[in-house]
């Protein structure tokens, strides 16, 4: 296996045309090394080459060793100007998305069971403080003390904001992968897909299908 390089950009030389203006003519790199490693390197580009990391923000990079389902987003904003796609699209066919529906598909399951089990505990945890008070409370029953009985009886309303908030974020944070995660492949779709979409492996918009 021979070394392998790409020019990423309007006057790049990778499989599908660029023409958003936030990004430059010869913006980034793709150098394949012979070992199978894949990297990045931006070429001194006026906006920016940005890879997703873990928690689903964009990083800038100058020089970056990167995986074939790495998101690259082209451009300092996340705006028409620039341009984001998975790194499998540089050497993949133009119309060739198998890679990236099969990645989608795996993932659905997976994310969709997480949120049911979060949605489920949220649930849950929102009867905690009721529970803790009834039990307090029939644990004081003897106290005279009108000012115990007083807190024991606020302490649902103290409680339920602070549980409450904890689990929203928690599934705020999960619909957020959710919504970053199944979008279409196409670097001049980027639409959100259904459930049918991804199972499908066809995006019902732009037609970019497996």
């Amino acid at each position: 296996m021979e070394e392998q390089k790409i020019i990423i950009g309007r006057e790049g030389n990778q499989p599908f045309p660029i023409t958003q203006d936030g990004v430059s003519g010869r913006h980034a790199s793709l150098t394949i090394r012979t070992d199978g490693t894949w990297v990045l390197e931006d070429l001194n580009s006026m906006n920016g080459t940005y890879i997703r990391n873990k928690d689903f923000v964009f990083e800038r990079v100058g020089r970056k060793v990167i995986e074939k389902d790495t998101i690259i987003r082209l451009g300092s904003d996340d705006t028409i100007r620039s341009l984001q796609f998975m790194a499998v699209r540089l050497v993949a066919g133009p119309k060739d998305f198998s890679f990236e529906f099969g990645l989608l598909k795996s993932k659905w399951d997976g994310l969709m069971e997480r949120r049911d089990k979060l949605e489920k505990q949220i649930a849950l945890m929102s009867y905690l403080p009721v529970g803790a008070s009834v039990l307090l409370l029939g644990a004081t029953i003897s106290v005279n003390d009108i000012h115990v009985i007083r807190g024991v009886m606020f302490l649902p309303s103290i409680l339920s904001p602070v549980i409450n908030t904890f689990g929203k974020k928690k599934l705020k944070k999960l619909n957020e992968e959710v919504k970053h995660t199944f979008v279409c492949p196409n670097p001049n779709c980027g639409m959100p897909l259904t459930e049918t979409e991804v199972k499908l492996g066809k995006c019902l918009k732009c037609k970019a299908h497996i």
